[in-house]
């Protein structure tokens, strides 16, 4: 005489259910954690990919050994070449002029530049700060910045470069660059 000896189940399931069901959950959890790890992957490439492209800005900055002269500065802040950039502004770049009295005059910078290697800056002369103050020409300036990486990816940039404004213009120790006050310390004696 044999004896049987009924199986066990538990939430109408054998044992052998449940390790079939145990096994295709494991695989379902290892395929979504291969879908998250591709998923990273895929994202640290375009991080990569990015960090190597070049980053050219457009910005005014004052002259360190005389705060009150402003500078245009464009840079390539990147980490590669910016090839045929493309700068242009809303409206015409003035200065106050010089010292001969002629007025307003253009502020001279290039429509495009060839080639900006990593770290690369093309300056010139904006303006006087204190005569800007004084004067009626514009304090606010769009520039539109394009260019292209060594891979032929085209990047465009648009930067509100504000000269000079009203709160600053008290003094004419002191110049604002775009809420930046630069303020000549005054000597005591």
């Amino acid at each position: 005489m044999r004896l049987m000896l009924a199986e066990t189940t538990f939430i109408s399931r054998t044992a052998n259910e449940w390790e079939a069901i145990g096994t295709w959950v494991t695989v379902l959890v290892a395929i979504a954690a291969a879908c998250v790890a591709l998923k990273q992957i895929k994202a640290a490439k375009q991080i990569r990919i990015e960090e190597s492209w070049p980053y050219v800005a457009i910005y005014i900055e004052s002259v360190p050994s005389k705060p009150k002269i402003v500078e245009l500065v464009i840079r390539n802040f990147g980490h590669t070449v910016a090839m045929a950039v493309a700068i242009s502004t809303d409206k015409p770049l003035m200065r106050t002029g010089n010292n001969s009295g002629e007025g307003p005059e253009n502020v001279k910078f290039p429509a495009s530049i060839p080639t900006l290697v990593p770290g690369q800056e093309w300056r010139t002369l904006w303006d006087f700060g204190p005569d800007r103050a004084e004067s009626d020409l514009p304090s606010k300036y769009r520039f539109e910045v394009s260019y292209k990486s060594s891979d032929g990816t085209s990047h465009e940039h648009t930067y509100d470069c504000l000269l000079y404004t009203s709160d600053a213009a008290d003094e004419r120790s002191s110049v604002d660059l775009g809420g930046r006050r630069i303020i000549k310390k005054k000597k005591t004696d």
